[in-house]
């Protein structure tokens, strides 16, 4: 019975551990605001990515921060809010390429993302637009986009790492094992 209940155990553990998490992440920034145009705004920050084909990406998350010109907005940084899903701002497609690759960090669709003052901002080729929230008058501001992406974009597949299970399916699995465990021992007494 113990050897049977050790051995359920043990699967279980080897089963949760194998789930793999095969995010990366990139560092990015792009220029940075000067004093000779208020207009301007930069930002920096880490994207979450997902290889979908070689030098391809698909950003998943994002965080970081925007630093505004003193024409733009409330002139002040601003944090990153949450990526705007595939589709939904001028028809984003959320995908970061590796210039080695594609020699390009984005096509016109691009990536998008809120801020947390509910501003909308887009990265595509060659351009970043700013489109600020109602309570600084919608306006939009664009610049030419130098993005820089930190060496850490992968050139090959990373190797999968475990990931940690969550609390809640570690319960389901601990549970099942206890339940396994009492129909084994309750044939064994039969």
């Amino acid at each position: 019975m113990k050897k049977a209940s050790v051995f359920l155990c043990g699967l279980a553990l080897a089963a949760s551990a194998s789930i793999p998490a095969l995010a990366d992440t990139i560092t990015f920034s792009f220029d940075k605001p000067s004093a000779s145009s208020v207009n301007q705004f930069s930002g920096s920050g880490t994207l979450t990515v997902e290889e979908q084909s070689t030098g391809v990406y698909l950003v998943t998350g994002i965080a970081g921060t925007i630093a505004e010109g003193s024409k733009v907005g409330s002139g002040s940084t601003v944090a990153i809010a949450s990526l705007i899903a595939p589709g939904l701002q001028n028809g984003n497609d959320n995908l970061i390429y590796d210039p080695a690759d594609k020699g390009k960090f984005f096509t016109q669709q691009g990536l998008a993302f809120t801020l947390a003052d509910g501003s909308i901002i887009d990265l595509y080729k060659g351009d970043a637009k700013l489109y600020e929230n109602a309570a600084h008058g919608s306006s939009q501001f664009s610049e030419g986009l130098k993005l820089t992406a930190s060496a850490d974009i992968p050139s090959t597949p990373s190797v999968p790492t475990a990931a940690a299970p969550e609390p809640n399916s570690l319960m389901l699995v601990g549970t099942g094992i206890l339940g396994l465990a009492g129909l084994v021992r309750r044939k064994v007494r039969s």
